[in-house]
């Protein structure tokens, strides 16, 4: 397996993908039997509920790990957690900004009881762990194992990475749960925001710390719904249009200042690029711009 994933990183990584679409059914009879448990699904809640999902989804990650054997994306391979901190403080900042203003302008809305409250925050640090494991630690990680010795090589790595989380949101939409418009613009959202997650990732390799960022900026963008009797995520999807698109761009120029020149020559191991990765880039790239441009338009329509 691990002669695979070198190898073939695009193949290992949809297979990894396919698995975690596989394992839904796993998390879903999970929440079908809350669900069904009038008491127990008021006891836990809509996150408390999503968080069963979350650590069935955990465990076959972790499986997926040393199945792949990549169990290393658990150790810190470059800076310490705090100092790892450090790049991601403009996210940080953001973020912790608008919970701020999602806390103003909540003044008066009823909280939820402090059960579901500790449920939300223990589900968006689920959330974290698990995306990041899924997407940097392992996506990511088998891209840059194969192709990370140039610039080039590590921006495929973003770029890759990045669009293949960003497709998955579309499971979003399926049963009309949101507007296919919002998830769309959602997936745009989550394909910009990759590429910062990436970039911080490969800037620090800390797994642990990018999960804490991750599960951090969740927790501020969900704020009304998990902390006070507001919108849900649903509403929140629903509520993207085209000038989200817009905001999106603030993820882009983070990623490109965390992997400056500077940073990108302490990344690779050689200073030579090689034009079949150059091209791959390209392609990446192009994807992402057609995937940006089909989005703005059925926005506007």
């Amino acid at each position: 397996m691990k002669r695979f994933r070198e190898k073939h990183p695009l193949l290992a990584s949809l297979m990894i993908l396919a698995v975690m679409f596989a394992g839904l059914p796993a998390g879903n009879v999970l929440v079908g039997i809350a669900a069904a448990v009038p008491p127990l699904t008021e006891f836990l809640g809509d996150y408390g509920i999503q968080l069963l999902a979350e650590l069935s989804m955990l465990v076959v990650m972790v499986l997926m790990t040393f199945l792949w054997k990549m169990e290393r994306v658990f150790t810190c391979r470059g800076r310490g957690f705090g100092q790892s901190l450090l790049p991601a403080a403009p996210l940080l900042v953001l973020y912790a900004l608008a919970g701020v203003e999602s806390l103003i302008f909540s003044i008066g809305s009823p909280l939820q009881n402090p059960l579901h409250i500790l449920l939300f925050v223990l589900c968006m640090a689920a959330v974290g762990i698990t995306e990041e494991l899924t997407f940097r630690g392992m996506i990511a990680g088998m891209f840059y194992e194969k192709y990370g010795a140039t610039p080039a090589g590590v921006w495929l790595s973003v770029m890759a990475s990045s669009l293949l989380f960003g497709l998955v949101h579309i499971t979003n939409a399926i049963g009309g749960a949101a507007s296919l418009s919002g998830v769309l613009i959602q997936m745009v959202g989550a394909i910009a925001l990759g590429m910062c997650l990436a970039a911080l990732y490969f800037r620090c390799r800390n797994l642990w710390a990018v999960a804490a960022v991750h599960g951090f900026m969740d927790f501020c963008a969900l704020l009304t719904s998990g902390v006070f009797q507001g919108d849900s995520l649903t509403d929140i999807i629903d509520g993207y249009s085209a000038v989200s698109l817009v905001s999106f761009g603030i993820y882009v120029v983070i990623a490109l200042i965390l992997l400056r020149p500077y940073y990108m020559r302490q990344i690779t191991s050689r200073p030579d690029s090689d034009l079949s990765t150059t091209i791959k880039l390209g392609v990446t790239t192009g994807l992402v711009g057609v995937l940006v441009g089909a989005v703005a338009v059925l926005s506007v329509v």
